[in-house]
């Protein structure tokens, strides 16, 4: 072996080949191997010991440089951090472990200092905005701003240690994988991680002997060794990197533990939890073999309720055992996965224990197969366990019948034990457990709760219920977040009774599943976007130019702003056309699939051969043949438009139009601001959600108008009859009025559900402020004259925000002005620099015998007091409520202005941000 690699390096006659460097200087971390030096198959080991041997002296001085870089990071040290790093750099060059270490730093050092903002710097030079997947695998898997689970998954055809793979798809493996368990899985790991650098050959060698993984039959020189075991103890006993208290420690530790393999803690944690923290259909059945590593660490674990925490006390983020007491989440979850892979029996469990087991554990529903988790509902004795564990079917599984499954299980358990009250079961549920009430709330959104037949009375409390339920969730966790979304849900309804739009037989998709979706497949294509200091938005002219669209679909590689656009068209793709949840399933099943047929059909009356005569029945029956084909035509023509199966379809799957592609920036622009605030990319589901509604409206505005035409072509009856016939007059007027409502009907089906309006005309905001001020006011019915941009289109949060304001200007009037009163509304949009603002004016009369100054005067000292508690106690000044908006920034600002003559007037100004407007 030693003589032949000697003549490969050093012989003139292959002098033509490229050797890789064993300690780059030049980033490794993408492309391939011109030439891999590593022997196959069971010899592979063996050269790399050599190699390592061969270069002792600068392995060991790379281990030395790691572990002070180790011992920095357990003292906080921030200076010295740096320093370690280009030291490093600068004496053994590029390696993953080194990297795995900076990913680290990014995820958890704070952002000003100087060790973060190096590591970013060398970071970025490894092509992190070039499509390296890699490096965005080896960032987001050790950081926590995504989710484990959905990221391996949406890596696990990219990510390969195969021989002849490009480095990226290998450093994604090694992310996920850093720990093999087969022999063969062992020597293609460490062959992997030689192709970055022999310092990582030498770590991934080492950790895996020290596993018992690899025989002590493969040499290590004794320098190397007391150089591995100081490495190893390096970090010290204190890391206090991991929060113990929040119980996510041992999550924290096992994203970390890549960057940490030389510390056996880490390393053992990895081993025991990596092969059973996975998705069922990626797990490996030689995860629950006797000897794994995961048997081990739950020795005397044997039941479900060896789980079940019987203190509180402090959490171990890296232990070596499983402890009931100290264990944390991930522990207990890969507790839960490890009994019930093998035996599900959920029998012994109360509804206590099992409140205590879900609310100390995480994503049960998606680490447990469906097999799995149906023989664990169906060996449950306790009705509150039965329901919880149906209920993580429903949030696994698509099937139909988990679905049916859950909510029958749901609405008898809350008839028979809350009397059908589903916020008083929610309050049950919290103090037994406040973790798993989530899970309720988001599964029982609108369309779920439409399905609860024996819950629901009426399509009025399907939305009160929930906005209901978001109020109480809001309060009970202190987050305003979805108690915002009540306000939002009841307004959206307010507003679709103005429009006349309330029909529930319309479209619909299953939201819980479509952000599953999402989270699963899209959500890291907007890690980078998210992280850049300005969004960077493309121009709709470059969006509708066919070549400067192509050029960017050949760039997206390196540009994070159209990789998130296109994962949003991916997304508005399976939200119109994926038949499980998107709107193609309700399509076949409310629409398409005899619903049509029959509510059309349903105004042919049968005529029998005396009703009418002869001539004109024959014409009748004619007409109802043709008319009868026609629907055929059109029920099949309610397709999302297809190169091949559907070519006439009416509906579009794709952004073709400018004004889709104005939206899907909006959204870019939405989905950047938000994920600003909230740091990280929670939302990002949601509003993709919202905003694929409002793109598919754009659509639904075509079919209305193709129904209509239909309607005028061939959807009236007209028969050659005598003008004085008047029966037949009658007859021909009384089918054709039955068309046209059932037409009419059609056409309500293709409208957004009120659930998720995310856009309003101003128009109607104002029509819902005057309606609730005239019901609250009964003697207030004023005269209105509007001026200004009255067909305003508000989308987003714009227009509660408007409703607010307008809400306390109108009640203001209401209360204090003139009645029956006068009413001046004025709504104008202005520049204000790069971005719009909303000016809107609300102006009334003031009482007789009352004096303008007199009574602005009473409203400034009213506000005065200060805006505190002015949003949650009912009663106060209106004019502390807007000083609160201004606060909240749900308003820039506001004025008061009054005026003398002809009568005395008081106007309240009000400036809104204009923005994420679709006009």
């Amino acid at each position: 072996m030693r003589v032949v690699d000697e003549l490969i390096r050093k012989d003139r006659l292959f002098q033509h080949l490229v050797i890789p460097a064993e300690f780059p200087v030049a980033s490794p971390f993408d492309g391939m191997r011109d030439f891999p030096m590593v022997p196959h198959d069971e010899v592979a080991l063996d050269y790399i010991a050599f190699r390592i041997d061969q270069n002792k002296a600068e392995v060991c001085e790379a281990f030395n440089g790691l572990s002070e870089l180790n011992r920095a990071l357990a003292t906080d040290d921030d200076a010295r951090m740096a320093n370690a790093i280009e030291y490093l750099m600068l004496r053994s060059g590029h390696s993953l472990a080194l990297a795995r270490k900076m990913a680290f730093i990014i995820g958890y050092a704070p952002k000003e200092t100087l060790s973060y903002r190096l590591c970013l710097e060398l970071v970025e030079t490894y092509g992190i905005n070039q499509k390296n997947f890699g490096v965005m695998a080896m960032i987001d898997s050790i950081g926590s701003d995504f989710n484990y689970l959905d990221l391996k998954y949406r890596f696990r055809k990219f990510a390969t240690i195969a021989r002849g793979a490009g480095i990226s798809p290998k450093i994604s493996y090694l992310c996920f994988s850093p720990i093999a368990f087969q022999e063969d899985d062992v020597r293609a790991l460490v062959s992997a991680s030689y192709d970055v650098s022999l310092v990582d050959a030498a770590i991934a060698l080492l950790a895996h002997r020290d596993l018992g993984l690899i025989p002590d039959s493969v040499p290590i020189s004794p320098a190397i060794e007391a150089s591995w075991a100081a490495f190893g103890a390096s970090l010290g006993d204190q890391f206090d990197y991991f929060d113990a208290k929040s119980g996510y420690g041992d999550t924290q530790a096992f994203r970390a533990a890549p960057a940490f393999l030389e510390d056996k803690r880490f390393r053992r944690l990895r081993a025991a939890f990596q092969p059973l923290y996975d998705i069922p259909a990626l797990r490996s059945r030689a995860a629950f073999a006797a000897d794994s590593f995961a048997a081990c660490f739950f020795e005397g674990v044997a039941r479900l309720d060896d789980l079940v925490p019987a203190t509180a006390g402090r959490g171990d983020p890296l232990p070596d055992a499983f402890d009931t007491d100290k264990a944390e989440v991930l522990a207990r979850s890969c507790g839960i996965v490890w009994v019930c892979e093998r035996d599900p029996d959920f029998s012994q469990l109360t509804a206590a224990s099992m409140a205590l087991l879900m609310g100390s554990s995480f994503e049960i529903d998606r680490l447990l197969s469906t097999d799995t988790l149906r023989k664990a509902a169906g060996s449950a004795t306790d009705p509150f366990v039965k329901l919880l564990l149906h209920t993580l079917l429903r949030a696994h599984s698509s099937a139909t019948r988990d679905s049916y499954n859950f909510k029958e299980q749901f609405q008898t358990y809350v008839r028979q034990f809350h009397n059908g009250d589903i916020l008083a079961f929610m309050e049950s549920a919290r103090t037994l457990s406040p973790e798993i009430i989530s899970y309720f709330v988001e599964l029982l959104d609108e369309t779920m709760l439409s399905q609860m037949a024996f819950l629901m009375a009426s399509s009025n409390l399907i939305y009160e219920t929930r906005a209901s339920l978001l109020e109480w969730y809001g309060n009970a966790t202190n987050d305003e977040a979805p108690k915002e979304n009540a306000r939002q849900l009841r307004l959206d309804r307010k507003i679709a009774a103005v429009r006349g739009a309330i029909n529930e037989t319309r479209l619909n998709i299953d939201a819980v599943r479509f952000r599953q979706w999402i989270d699963q497949n899209k959500l890291s294509s907007f890690s980078n976007f998210i992280r850049q200091k300005a969004p960077n938005l493309p121009s709709l002219e470059e969006l509708t130019d066919k070549s400067k669209y192509q050029s960017m679909i050949l760039s997206e590689h390196r540009v994070p702003t159209t990789r998130a656009l296109l994962a949003i068209i991916e997304c508005y793709e399976q939200f119109c056309k994926n038949a499980d949840f998107g709107i193609a399933s309700f399509l076949g099943r409310r629409i398409r699939h005899g619903t049509l047929r029959g509510t059309l059909l349903t105004g042919i009356p049968e005529v029998s051969s005396s009703a009418l005569p002869h001539g004109i029945l024959a014409q009748y029956q004619s007409w109802t043949k043709e008319f009868s084909g026609s629907v055929n035509s059109l029920a099949a023509r309610l397709h999302f438009i297809d190169k091949t199966s559907h070519k006439n379809g009416l509906i579009s799957a794709e952004i073709d139009t400018p004004q889709k592609w104005q939206t899907c920036v909006v959204c870019l622009n939405a989905i950047f601001e938000q994920s600003q605030k909230d740091h990280g990319a929670l939302s990002i589901p949601m509003q993709i959600e919202q905003y694929c509604w409002l793109i598919f409206e754009q659509e639904l505005v075509n079919v209305q108008a193709s129904i209509s035409d239909a309607r005028n072509r061939w959807g009236m009856l007209k028969l050659r009859h005598n003008p004085n016939d008047t029966e037949v007059i009658a007859f021909e007027k009384s089918v054709n009025l039955t068309l046209a409502d059932q037409f009419n009907t059609v056409i309500s089906w293709f409208k957004k559900p009120p659930n998720v309006s995310a856009i309003a005309d101003l128009s109607h905001v104002i029509e819902v402020v005057l309606r609730e001020a005239c019901d609250e006011y009964p003697t207030f019915s004023p005269d209105i004259q509007f001026s200004g941009e009255e067909d305003l289109k508000l989308s987003g949060s714009n227009y509660s925000f408007v409703y607010d304001g307008l809400t306390i200007a109108v009640r203001n009037a209401a209360k204090h002005g003139t009645c029956p009163g006068r009413l001046a509304v004025g709504a104008n949009v202005q520049p204000q620099g790069e971005s719009k603002v909303l000016r809107l004016s609300v102006t009334s009369d003031v009482r007789a015998g009352d004096s303008p100054d007199v009574a602005l005067r009473r409203m400034r000292d009213a506000g005065d007091v200060g805006a505190q508690d002015a949003d949650i106690v009912e009663g106060l000044s209106g004019m502390r409520k807007l000083k609160k908006m201004v606060v909240d920034r749900r308003i820039l600002d506001f004025e008061l202005e009054s005026e003398e003559e002809p009568r005395g007037k008081v106007s309240v100004v009000m400036r809104f941000p204009f923005e994420g407007v679709v006009e």
